[in-house]
């Protein structure tokens, strides 16, 4: 992702201004991208297998029962909160929107028993985590 690990471009690390090149451009923006669509559906390799996201138990766990809920529940962790309420809407919009073959792919069941499409929940996480306020936060 244009850093590498271990290996600043100085003693003071990566500029942490928000037109730096080297924090911020097209590449790394969208090396960004992929592994976080590689950490939704394969998920982190660790121990050398591949474990998807266990976002059933998320919700589970967290007794998530909306899909405003769950943005909520994401959004305070991963933007402290803070997002346009617009940006919100979009999400729960996306979030809720049929696809036409609902019942023939894996579902996410919220704690209310209505359930989602993981391709739709995922895409919910890949898509607030591509917005300009979670790559600039």
């Amino acid at each position: 992702m244009g850093q590498g690990l271990f290996d600043p471009p100085n003693v003071a690390g990566w500029p942490g201004d928000k037109t730096s090149s080297l924090w911020l451009n097209s590449g790394t923006w969208m090396a960004r991208l992929n592994f976080t669509e590689q950490l939704l559906v394969r998920g982190n390799g660790s121990n050398g297998a591949y474990q998807p996201l266990d976002l059933q138990g998320i919700v589970n766990q967290n007794h998530i029962d909306s899909p405003e809920h769950f943005i909520d529940y994401f959004l305070a962790f991963l933007l402290d909160g803070k997002l346009d309420q617009d940006r919100k809407t979009s999400l729960v919009d996306y979030f809720t929107t049929n696809d036409s073959a609902t019942n023939k792919v894996q579902q996410i069941t919220l704690t209310n028993g209505k359930g989602y499409p993981i391709n739709r929940v995922r895409g919910t996480l890949y898509l607030l985590m591509a917005l300009p306020e979670y790559q600039l936060n």
